[in-house]
């Protein structure tokens, strides 16, 4: 009987089922001694024997196996003044260009909570929202095992805001304040390339 012919293989992750890999038990004629009628010799335990050899990517996941990272959800909030954009760092420099962006509070509109992170961070008063630029997922590993879901929003400043200044971010008052060192950079400008985790993306809206 002709062998059915090999199916393709995906080279493409895939998650298993958790069955085993079924072995046909195979049966072969083997001359006797003695005159005695035709044996018959088992293969179960040779085919066992190979289906046990199984690489180890083909074992069943178990739940301790996969790690399932929260799903935080976040505002990012681009401040711009006269073709600017409000940036700032930190006095450790590892932290990196950012710009104002935290956590949604429990129920809290997205506009809200982008309005109210810009003005806890830039400390700038008459601060107000004129666009919402979209949403995306972004994953922060390593620096977090979290992915973030954020929703970035356009603001401006009304007067004449200083050209540099420091602010802190307070933390709700549940760690010491971390000081926050703001400077305008103009839209397209490759300092801006330096955004960190991502958040530059949808800058690109800002017309």
């Amino acid at each position: 009987m002709r062998s059915p012919a090999p199916t393709a293989r995906s080279n493409s992750p895939a998650i298993t089922s958790g069955v085993r890999p079924t072995c046909r038990v195979q049966s072969q004629s083997l001359p006797t001694t003695g005159g005695g009628a035709p044996g018959h010799r088992c293969l179960r335990a040779e085919r066992s024997r190979r289906c046990s050899r199984r690489p180890p990517y083909d074992r069943p996941n178990r739940p301790e196996d996969v790690t399932v990272k929260p799903t935080v959800r976040k505002v990012v909030a681009f401040v711009v003044h006269e073709g600017k954009l409000a940036v700032f760092r930190q006095d450790d420099e590892a932290a990196g260009l950012q710009v104002p962006a935290g956590t949604l509070r429990p129920g809290e509109d997205p506009e809200h909570g982008a309005l109210r992170e810009a003005t806890e961070e830039t400390g700038l008063p008459n601060l107000r929202v004129i666009a919402y630029l979209g949403r995306y997922r972004y994953d922060i590993t390593p620096f977090r095992e979290e992915i973030q879901d954020r929703s970035v929003f356009l603001l401006t400043v009304d007067g004449n805001p200083p050209d540099r200044w420091d602010s802190a971010e307070t933390h709700d008052g549940l760690l010491p304040p971390t000081p926050l060192h703001f400077h305008w950079v103009p839209l397209g400008d490759p300092e801006l390339e330096q955004l960190v985790v991502g958040q530059g993306t949808l800058l690109d809206r800002i017309t």
